[in-house]
């Protein structure tokens, strides 16, 4: 299993009284010290893909999703954290404040769990907090790797190893897959 860390710029103005806390989805009434963020598991390219009903049935089974179903402003469903929730995701900080429940229909700024895919081929997801990755080889830093992006492959700028978006280090702060939770 394979995991990335992206954050999304928070959807609704901050305060500038920032309280350091971490925290996975904002609560209007409260200041939003950090972008929103996702912690997105995905299996190993090398892994088969499991039917995504057997994925919400083991991730039901370990206590991270209840069956209950939510649905977030875009229509999509949005699994409720399961009983051992806060017990399987470590979240960070003096003081993390982590809402687990929609506060209305139309509420998603709470913690929630989506599985997208399978897909037929393998999607890449980041982030405004991507780091610049590095060519596995060489270690060459490609800061302008956004450019590269619609590219199938090219050759490192350091030693010439021909490369693609997915065989770049992310240092799991982006990343490809077939199949996201």
């Amino acid at each position: 299993m394979l995991c990335y860390h992206i954050s999304f710029k928070c959807k609704h103005p901050c305060t500038p009284d920032h309280i350091i806390s971490a925290r996975i989805a904002g609560n209007r009434n409260r200041p939003c010290p950090m972008p929103h963020s996702k912690l997105i598991l995905t299996p190993s390219p090398e892994a088969a893909l499991p039917p995504t009903g057997q994925v919400v049935e083991r991730l039901s089974a370990i206590g991270l999703t209840r069956e209950t179903r939510a649905t977030d402003v875009a229509g999509q469903a949005a699994y409720l954290a399961g009983d051992r929730f806060l017990q399987l995701i470590t979240f960070l900080g003096c003081s993390p404040f982590v809402r687990l429940e929609p506060e209305h229909p139309d509420d998603s700024e709470f913690s929630h769990i989506r599985i997208r895919g399978p897909f037929a081929e393998p999607l890449f997801r980041s982030g405004p907090n991507t780091t610049p990755p590095r060519c596995p080889v060489c270690r060459h830093r490609y800061v302008h790797w956004r450019e590269l992006a619609e590219q199938d492959s090219f050759n490192c700028e350091g030693c010439g190893a021909n490369l693609s978006m997915p065989t770049l280090n992310w240092r799991q702060s982006a990343g490809t897959g077939r199949l996201f939770i």
